[in-house]
């Protein structure tokens, strides 16, 4: 009796010692820990834009209260205190 198929029809053994499901299991685990890491940057850059973003908006309405302040003190004292008796 001889072989008569052909023999690169035959399946290839993959000789590095793991199964398929084992591979899998790495691919997945690899692929969740960057999914993993890729949000938790997405969550730094997040935070420190709305740091940045309370800090601007801050430093615009002390403007805006300055102004207003200044505003007051003239109306009350005059523009030089000359009303400040």
């Amino acid at each position: 009796m001889f072989f008569t198929g052909d023999a690169s029809t035959r399946k290839r053994v993959d000789l590095g010692g793991r199964s398929s499901k084992e591979s899998d299991r790495q691919v997945l685990l690899e692929q969740a820990r960057l999914d993993r890491k890729r949000r938790l940057v997405h969550r730094q850059q997040t935070s420190a834009a709305i740091k940045i973003q309370k800090c601007f908006r801050g430093m615009k309405d002390v403007k805006m209260a300055r102004t207003e302040v200044r505003q007051q003190f003239h109306v009350t004292y005059g523009d030089r205190g000359e009303k400040a008796d």
